[in-house]
C-alpha cells in the first residue's frame, strides 16, 4: 500500500465519486422490486481489497450516501451509511491480490449484511415487517452482480499488477 498520503487521499476521493455515480448513474431498475442494480457495490468491494480499511470504509459510507442522495431517496442514506461500511469489513487489502480466496468468500457475509440491514431499514421506513421480505431478492440480485462485476474487474487489475503499482 502507498505511503503517499496524497495519493491515498486522491484516491479515495475518486473512488468514493465513482462509488456515488456508478450506484445513482450507472443503474438498471428491477422491475417489481422498486430498487435497481447498480455497480457501486463493487466499487466498494475494489476500493476495501485495494485500500487501507479507513479509506475504504470511508468509500463505502460516504459514496453509498452520496449515491442515495443523488438518485433522490435520503431517507435511505442512514441505513446506507451503516450497511455499506459493515459491508467493507467483508473484504481485505492484505493480501497481494485483489481477487483471493478471502475477499471471494467475503461476497457472502456481505450479501447477510445487506440483507438484514436493508430488511431492517425498509421496515422501519415502512413501518411494516412483512414486506421487507419481497426485496430481498432484489437485494440479492444486486449483491450478486456486484461481486460478479467486482471479480472480473479485480482479475484484470491483478493482471497488471495494480497493488503492486499502488
Amino acid at each position: 500500500m502507498t505511503k503517499n498520503k496524497t495519493k491515498l487521499l486522491v484516491t479515495t476521493a475518486l473512488l468514493t465519486a465513482l462509488c456515488a455515480c456508478c450506484t445513482a448513474f450507472i443503474s438498471v431498475p428491477m422491475i417489481g422490486t422498486g430498487g435497481y442494480v447498480h455497480f457501486g457495490d463493487a466499487i466498494i468491494m475494489i476500493s476495501a481489497s485495494v485500500l487501507p480499511c479507513a479509506s475504504s470504509l470511508f468509500v463505502g459510507a460516504v459514496g453509498g450516501v452520496f449515491g442515495d442522495l443523488l438518485v433522490g431517496a435520503p431517507v435511505w442514506a442512514p441505513f446506507t451509511f451503516v450497511v455499506k461500511a459493515l459491508v467493507v469489513l467483508c473484504f481485505t487489502n492484505k493480501k497481494e491480490k485483489i481477487v483471493n480466496a478471502r475477499n471471494i468468500f467475503g461476497i457472502f457475509p456481505a450479501l447477510v449484511i445487506t440483507l438484514i440491514g436493508y430488511y431492517f431499514a425498509e421496515a422501519l421506513i415502512y413501518g411494516n415487517f412483512i414486506a421487507p421480505f419481497a426485496s430481498m431478492i432484489g437485494n440479492t440480485i444486486q449483491i450478486v452482480v456486484s461481486g460478479v462485476i467486482y471479480v472480473v474487474f479485480g482479475i484484470a487489475l491483478d493482471k497488471i499488477n495494480f497493488k503492486q503499482r499502488f
